[in-house]
């Protein structure tokens, strides 16, 4: 990595997102962390899984390697 290579960035954001969508893992693997009130569920998703996420919950993905995936959103109007 360069010498001024902020490793902030690496750090997954939490986020949620306005509309529902849905999360279909292609290639490589990524680790979801779903935020509660009170828990955190966390999932490993790999190639051929589909994962739903509801619009307004708080979500975090990170990269287990490289990956490539399909992601579809539905909005309401």
């Amino acid at each position: 990595m360069p010498p001024d290579f902020d490793l902030r960035l690496l750090k997954p954001a939490v986020h949620s997102d306005p509309v529902d969508g849905f999360y279909i893992q292609c290639e490589g693997q990524t680790t979801w962390r779903a935020f509660y009130e009170d828990s955190v569920d966390s999932y490993l998703v790999n190639p051929g899984d589909l994962l739903y996420i509801p619009k307004g919950v708080n979500h975090s993905v990170e990269s287990m390697n490289v990956r490539a995936a399909i992601s579809v959103s539905f909005f309401d109007e």
